[in-house]
């Protein structure tokens, strides 16, 4: 991922950026899949494909990665196709357009007359909203008997990453999926002290997984909320060789942030950013001025912004 990319990344491109490492991709389906389905492949020769089953209108929906899984004692494979949603709240329309992405991968394998593989969705859910994922049949509920069989129900994966506790992501073989997960879990739990993050960094392998640092790094600080003790907590625990590119990671983002209005590490509820020109020290301020019980016209006069833009920042109406 490009250095400019990466001040940008996404809960999505975040996800694929990791999962695309085949070994991190090895661990997340070893670790992930059912075991009936695990006995039949052989997930250590499983590898990424370059596929996508998106057309360009469900590409503003989801990100798609597709692995090539061989069958165990067969010269025959499968493909397991894991869409991240794009946003991390839940869409109860989602059956419908798995529905949608299998049909167009199967059409697209039978253009291509190479045989078919059989596809197998799995859905990666990293919202903070309850979420049971229902199958097409419960959407039909009042239809006679006799006619259910014409529901075109399949089966699918589901993984909310929230009914995972820590402990279950520490047990991850790979640091750099052990890492990511880690961090993403954090957001989801909003835990208030943030300093265990450094924990998520103890056992990530720098040498072997050096290139995925800055999209790491980025992604923890955008999306964690970190305050400033927690940041130098953490930075100072990192390694002497990486030390140097974290803080010019830091000031990039920061810069970003007050050139672009673009929203770094604050309430994941104000996701359109903030205006061009105010610092980001001030929207921390105007954060926890207010969740402290101030008024948004005390936080202003204090400030020396309006009071419609710091109810702009917050996300609130008069």
């Amino acid at each position: 991922m490009p250095k400019s990319s990466i001040l940008h990344i996404t809960h999505d491109s975040f996800v694929k950026l990791v999962l695309s490492n085949p070994a991190a991709g090895q661990d997340f389906l070893n670790y992930f899949l059912p075991e009936s389905l695990k006995g039949n492949l052989d997930i250590e020769k499983c590898v990424p494909s370059e596929l996508s089953y998106l057309t360009e209108s469900m590409r503003n929906r989801h990100t798609d990665l597709i692995f090539d899984v061989p069958i165990k004692g067969s010269g025959e494979g499968i493909r397991i196709a894991i869409l991240i949603e794009h946003k991390s709240y839940k869409d109860e329309a989602v059956i419908f357009q798995l529905l949608e992405y299998l049909a167009l991968g199967y059409r697209k394998q039978s253009r291509e007359q190479k045989g078919f593989r059989l596809i197998i969705p799995l859905l990666y859910y990293h919202g903070k909203q309850e979420w049971s994922l229902a199958g097409l049949s419960s959407y039909f509920i009042d239809i006679p008997g006799d006619l259910k069989p014409f529901l075109p129900e399949f089966s699918r994966i589901y993984i909310d990453l929230k009914n995972y506790s820590i402990d279950d992501i520490e047990r991850l073989n790979n640091s750099l999926l052990r890492t990511a997960l880690y961090i993403q879990l954090l957001r989801l739990q909003n835990m208030e002290n943030k300093t265990i993050l450094s924990r998520a960094f103890t056992t990530f392998e720098y040498g072997q997984y050096r290139n995925y640092f800055s999209a790491i790094f980025v992604y923890a600080i955008k999306y964690l909320d970190l305050e400033k003790e927690e940041f130098e907590i953490l930075v100072d625990e990192f390694p002497e060789e990486v030390k140097p590119e974290a803080m010019t990671l830091a000031n990039r983002l920061k810069r970003e942030g007050m050139e672009e209005g673009i929203e770094i590490g604050k309430k994941q509820g104000i996701e359109k950013g903030i205006e061009k020109g105010i610092e980001l020290s001030q929207v921390s301020f105007v954060f926890k001025s207010y969740e402290n019980g101030l008024d948004a016209l005390t936080i202003a006069k204090i400030v020396g912004i309006t009071e419609d833009r710091v109810r702009e920042i917050l996300n609130i109406d008069r």
